[in-house]
């Protein structure tokens, strides 16, 4: 399955019927769904980048009480790029239903604890958590199993901030609301990870 999306070297952005393709893939063929459910939705519904998904521990997405799935990912100073500013992004109703169903059968739920699992590095070094680079390996890997060309583990992330700000107008937003749940220190490097929607230039100019 190859997407019309790929230009040079950036990953590509993934259509509605991708991400369904991948989602289905990933049911079928995971050793961890459940998991790796919760680590491209992370992905593609939060914009994270596969180093700050490995970092997330439990607490950063639990409430206060640590009973429940909280309202928003609370991502530490420690593990974001550029300046380590520490952001607050809502938790989308998919990636909710995904996370409370990864805790159900998680053996740790508790903070300080990884969401993220590695049975590789559980079996060899006794550390379950991913690092950075076992993660991103773990979702190309995943991506190019799925048949999904192009697609790399920064996918999902580009996925993200591009719908964000193709639905500004409907939610009353600007484009600095998406620079800000991206983490980036500038706008004009949100711009960069925003695809064109062909569909709204041809409104453009029809309408101009």
């Amino acid at each position: 399955m190859q997407s019309e999306n790929s230009r040079g070297g950036k990953a590509i952005m993934l259509t509605e019927a991708e991400e369904a393709h991948l989602f289905q893939f990933i049911a079928r063929h995971s050793k961890t769904p459940e998991h790796d459910r919760v680590v491209f939705l992370l992905s593609l519904k939060a914009g994270l980048r596969a180093a700050e998904i490995a970092m997330l521990d439990w607490n950063h997405v639990m409430d206060g009480r640590m009973q429940a799935i909280g309202e928003y990912i609370e991502l530490p100073r420690k593990g974001t790029k550029g300046k380590n500013r520490a952001r607050t992004v809502p938790v989308h109703p998919e990636l909710h239903q995904a996370l409370e169903a990864w805790m159900a059968i998680h053996p740790r739920v508790q903070a300080g604890v990884a969401i993220t699992r590695s049975l590789r590095r559980a079996n060899r070094y006794g550390d379950a958590r991913h690092t950075a680079n076992s993660l991103t390996l773990h979702m190309n890997r995943i991506y190019q199993d799925a048949g999904l060309v192009g697609a790399s583990s920064h996918s999902g992330r580009r996925t993200a901030i591009t719908k964000w700000s193709w639905a500004i107008e409907s939610s009353g937003g600007s484009l600095s609301d998406v620079q800000r749940l991206a983490g980036h220190s500038s706008i004009a490097m949100t711009a960069e990870y925003i695809e064109g929607k062909k569909s709204a230039q041809h409104h453009m100019v029809n309408a101009a």
